[in-house]
């Protein structure tokens, strides 16, 4: 058993082609984002490096293509932060282990040549392993190979998907008659509260974005994610996927005020839903459930996916339009290294904490109305779906 590491420049015929058949084969929703084609895309320096574990007669068993990213390892209990590291993690394009038969002693011994050949890595991350047996792949082969811990990052984490029917008709149907009569009077209620005619615009290129870039950023900007999380959004970093034809995005303007934004990555029968952000001040009216509408009648106008990704997690409007759900799990394997294993075994209580805290909130019915004031903010009444 050998492991080989490539770029993307030399990255041989029988790697990609092997890539590509064991992903789809995994799993055909979720190979879009795990494609040769996508990592590459992602690989915006040309720092990636593709690990290759062969066994006997050079045959190819996992591949396992790095890129170098930072992770915050953050003991956190009930919002009150105890510690911050940021680890040097190699982070598994697409999130899950491609593999075909590779026994845990391998994987094991793959992972030694890895750490080996980074010695400034602290971390391999896999942010989406799909399948129960490959989660328990991973932690027999960081328990074989002495080189790493196993942390869980997540276990057995709904990911929700929407397999599109046939005709608009069939999708419309997953929701009640009166679910989606009630989005419409929503709707229409709206357009008089803000004195504005309603409209929808497609963004797909770097072009259809110009008119609407500076509103686009300020809503999701604003969003209750970027305030919670600190994130910040520019369209420009999403510049290289328009221009490979793998961004759909969808705008609701009221006149030339906008309510609701979403972006999605399509490609490959697939597209993945990765923004979604809307003005808080109208929350009561559902904008982004109006908006959700109205994507669904655009795909079944032009260029309709076969599947509509919506990623984890166990939101109201997940649960309410998804034809099918999957468990995940993440994982990091960090490296054995002095002062690591006490700050693990810290943050490892620190999580255990926090969720019997989140429980006990739970039950006397605090955590969920501390999230709804958070997503509320301006103190609308929250979205029946996709807010």
């Amino acid at each position: 058993m050998t492991t080989t590491f490539h770029t993307f420049r030399d990255l041989p015929g029988d790697v990609r082609g092997f890539w590509e058949r064991a992903g789809r084969g995994q799993d055909p929703a979720g190979y879009f984002t795990g494609s040769p084609e996508w990592v590459e895309l992602m690989d915006g320096e040309g720092a990636a490096s593709i690990a290759v574990v062969r066994g006997v007669g050079g045959r190819i068993a996992a591949v396992l293509p790095m890129l170098p990213r930072p992770w915050e390892l953050v003991a956190r209990v009930l919002g009150l932060n105890l510690f911050r590291r940021r680890l040097n993690t190699l982070k598994i394009g697409g999130g899950d282990l491609i593999e075909d038969g590779i026994e845990p002693a391998a994987l094991a011994a793959g992972f030694c040549e890895i750490l080996a050949r980074h010695p400034d890595v602290d971390a391999i991350w896999f942010e989406h392993v799909g399948a129960e047996a490959r989660l328990l792949k991973l932690g027999t082969a960081a328990r074989t190979s002495g080189a790493v811990f196993l942390v869980s990052l997540f276990h057995a984490l709904p990911h929700v998907r929407l397999t599109l029917p046939e005709t608009r008709e069939q999708a419309m149907a997953l929701r009640s008659a009166k679910s989606v009569s009630r989005l419409r009077s929503k709707e229409k209620a709206l357009a008089r509260e803000v004195n504005q005619p309603l409209r929808v615009v497609e963004i797909r290129a770097p072009d259809d974005w110009v008119p609407y870039e500076e509103r686009i950023e300020r809503l999701v900007n604003q969003s209750w994610q970027a305030q919670l999380f600190g994130q910040q959004f520019r369209l420009d970093s999403v510049r290289g996927t328009a221009l490979r034809g793998w961004l759909r995005g969808f705008l609701l303007l009221a006149g030339e005020e906008a309510l609701a934004f979403t972006m999605y990555y399509q490609g490959m029968g697939t597209m993945v839903s990765a923004i979604l952000a809307y003005d808080r001040r109208y929350a009561k009216f559902s904008p982004g459930a109006i908006l959700f509408l109205h994507t669904l009648e655009r795909l079944y106008a032009a260029d309709r996916p076969e599947y509509l990704d919506f990623g984890e997690g166990d939101a109201d409007y997940k649960r309410q339009w998804a034809n099918h759900t999957m468990e995940v799990g993440a994982v990091l394997l960090v490296r054995r290294r002095m002062g690591l294993a006490g700050q693990l075994a810290l943050y490892r209580a620190a999580r255990g904490a926090d969720r019997l805290g989140r429980r006990v909130l739970q039950v006397m019915g605090v955590e969920r109305l501390l999230a709804r004031r958070a997503k509320r903010g301006a103190g609308g009444e929250g979205n029946e779906t996709a807010d």
